[in-house]
Parts: C-alpha cells; sequence; structure tokens
C-alpha cells in the first residue's frame, strides 16, 4: 500500500461523508419533483430528475471504485465489475454533462 494505514482510514472517512451528502443532496432533488405540484414545469423538472439521477450513480460508483482502489491498490471484484463500473462512470459522466448543456439551453 503506498498510503499510510492512518491517511488510508482518513481517505476512506472523507470518501463515505462525501458519498452521504451525494445520496442526502440528490435523493432530495428526486423526493422534490416526485411530488406533484402544478409550478413544475415539465422539460426543466425532467432535466433536474435526469441530472440527479446520473449525480447519483456517477457519485456511487465513482466512490466505491476509490474507496475499493485505496484498500487494494488493484482491481478485487473482477473483470465484470471493472467493466460495469467504467462504463457506468464514462456514461454519467457524459450524460450529465450533456444534461447541464441541456439546461443551460432551455433557460
Amino acid at each position: 500500500m503506498p498510503f499510510a494505514t492512518g491517511i488510508t482510514i482518513i481517505l476512506v472517512i472523507s470518501l463515505l461523508i462525501i458519498m452521504a451528502f451525494i445520496l442526502a443532496g440528490n435523493i432530495m432533488v428526486l423526493i422534490t419533483f416526485y411530488k406533484p405540484f402544478h409550478t413544475h414545469t415539465l422539460p426543466p423538472s425532467l432535466f433536474l430528475v435526469s441530472l440527479a439521477i446520473t449525480d447519483l450513480t456517477l457519485g456511487l460508483t465513482l466512490t466505491f471504485t476509490v474507496i475499493t482502489l485505496l484498500n487494494s491498490m488493484h482491481w478485487i471484484l473482477g473483470d465484470f465489475m471493472c467493466q460495469l463500473a467504467g462504463y457506468l462512470n464514462m456514461v454519467c459522466g457524459i450524460l450529465s454533462v450533456h444534461t447541464l448543456a441541456a439546461i443551460a439551453y432551455d433557460r
């Protein structure tokens, strides 16, 4: 391991705190738009829901990937999970950028 045990523990705890904020924030956005309000217009609401879902997926997969690599410095979850994590990170990252561009164009 390239990091000392204390530094690894601090990094993992920091990432878990960040993951808790990712979960809380994006779930609050999803709950807000789940309730049927008449003030929400459909396209901007769909953009924000799409952004919350992609950010939630990206945050969870990327955080678990970093924690796994910090723990052992090599991938221990097998080829399928490696391919799936890489695919989800790439697709969700691109989808987040495209959704932000769509929101900017819509505004």
